[in-house]
């Protein structure tokens, strides 16, 4: 016997109901994953601070028991080092060239230069040109 649509009686706000439970249900299980998965990724975080720090301390107190107190800080600009640019950079540009300044890069200065020019380049090759030229 094949159920009919008579035989079928809905109840309306049975559905409903589990239906709203079932929802509210299903986003509380979301949001805790979500919370959990949030506490997880700020403790990995912080624990790679905390390893970074304890690796850092340890890097520079092997550094202090290797370096002698007398040890000359930063390289020393001399007139053999500026005669020496020059000519290198002389022989790259196949002109003449003149230094006008010398200045050495600190750890936290490398790579910097390198985003400067990079962002200069692309700045100045969309720039529009003037018509008529």
């Amino acid at each position: 016997m094949t159920p009919t649509l008579a035989m079928i009686h809905l109840n309306w706000q049975a559905i409903i109901e589990d239906g709203v439970e079932l929802a509210l249900v299903g986003m509380l299980v979301v949001f805790f994953a979500l919370s959990v998965t949030s506490l997880v990724i700020a403790g990995l975080r912080r624990l790679d601070e905390w390893m970074s720090a304890r690796s850092a301390q340890a890097v520079v107190s092997k550094d202090k028991a290797a370096v002698p107190e007398a040890a000359p800080i930063g390289p020393r600009i001399d007139d053999h080092l500026i005669v020496v640019l020059a000519a290198a950079a002389s022989t790259v540009l196949q002109k003449s060239v003149r230094v006008h300044r010398v200045r050495f890069l600190g750890p936290s200065d490398r790579g910097e230069s390198w985003k400067q020019e990079g962002r200069s380049v692309i700045m100045t090759s969309h720039r529009p040109r003037p018509r008529g030229r």
